[in-house]
């Protein structure tokens, strides 16, 4: 990606501060992967990097739980499952409003996706 773009660079969301402010963040398929306290400390740090009427568009899976998945040829992946009601609760603790959730299930019958655009405030 250096080599495309020089200006890119490495970021751990979880254990990287974000060094700068952005008008949107968009993370796809990336919040999945973090447990409930990974996922809580990432909004928080989004939340911070976002301007004022910034948006923060991400999705999830939806379901109970959480488990390890290996599929698609790769490694064993860490999957954190959510309930919309509890993501809606835990962006507004952190700052957001206006928040616009839909729910997905045309991937395939065992997959729900939760897609989430919200602003913050």
């Amino acid at each position: 990606l250096k080599e495309k773009d020089p200006s890119s660079r490495l970021l751990n969301i979880v254990t990287d501060e974000i060094d700068d402010t952005y008008d949107l963040v968009i993370a796809n398929a990336v919040l999945l992967h973090m447990n409930d306290d990974e996922t809580k400390l990432v909004i928080n740090k989004v939340h911070r990097a976002l301007i004022v009427g910034g948006t923060f568009a991400f999705t999830l899976k939806q379901g109970m739980g959480e488990d390890w998945q290996q599929n698609k040829g790769m490694s064993p992946r860490y999957f954190n499952y959510w309930q919309k009601e509890e993501i809606i609760k835990l962006l507004a603790e952190n700052g957001f409003i206006d928040v616009n959730l839909w729910i997905d299930e045309t991937e395939s019958p065992i997959v729900t996706w939760i897609m989430i655009v919200a602003t913050k405030n």
